[in-house]
């Protein structure tokens, strides 16, 4: 079975529960949204990079050659093979799964994950309109919220209380990515203090900036 990535490789968990936690990123290849704001352009736009077609079974056998055991499945979208991530899982039982996504697709049920990390988009990131199947879902997650302004916190706001999240753990609030300095925001600081969310920094753009996070 081949599948088309983006790249894998070992370093650190930059943000969400995880922070600091050595882990293997496998990064596949496309995304059913291609935000506009995108971090990973990289791994959706073949302007910028190719997929490499690789055989699952050598990224397995890649998976066993670093030294963590926790298994990051990243954006952009994962959920687009589950077929993969489950032969992964079947072969790695002895492996931690984490799974970051923006959740427009369903997960299979038989798939196992020790945390789930859901950032759905706002305005400033999507034009249009998706459905977030964790509605609909018995998983339990994380929520992470991209924001800027006043504005996207209101968006926020209104789309935690208008829509019926039952299995939520956490909800961060993580600054847009425009700067190193745009990371620490008074307005995003005191949101989460009043509402009793999460401030999520971004760690690799404080320390890689506009470099990848290997």
């Amino acid at each position: 079975m081949k599948t088309p990535i983006s790249e894998i490789f070992e370093s650190l968990q930059w943000e969400w529960k995880n922070t600091w936690k050595p882990s293997i990123f496998l990064r596949f290849w496309w995304c059913n949204l291609t935000c506009k704001r995108c971090d990973s352009k990289y791994s959706w736009d073949k302007k910028i990079e190719k997929p490499k077609e690789i055989k699952l079974e050598k990224i397995i056998e890649k998976i066993k050659t670093f030294h963590s055991k926790h298994i990051i499945f990243t954006w952009w979208e994962p959920l687009l093979y589950q077929k993969h991530i489950k032969k992964i899982q079947t072969e790695l039982p002895w492996y931690t799964f984490e799974l970051e996504t923006n959740w427009s697709i369903e997960i299979d049920p038989e798939l196992t994950f020790n945390q789930i990390n859901i950032s759905p988009k706002l305005k400033n990131s999507w034009s249009k309109k998706y459905k977030i199947k964790a509605l609909e879902s018995d998983f339990r997650y994380d929520l992470k919220f991209v924001c800027s302004n006043l504005e996207d916190l209101k968006e926020v706001k209104n789309f935690i209380e208008n829509n019926k999240f039952k299995n939520i753990k956490e909800i961060y609030i993580m600054p847009l990515w425009t700067d190193k300095k745009s990371q620490v925001n008074k307005k995003i600081i005191n949101f989460c203090i009043k509402n009793w969310y999460n401030y999520c920094l971004r760690q690799h753009i404080i320390l890689f900036w506009d470099k990848k996070w290997v």
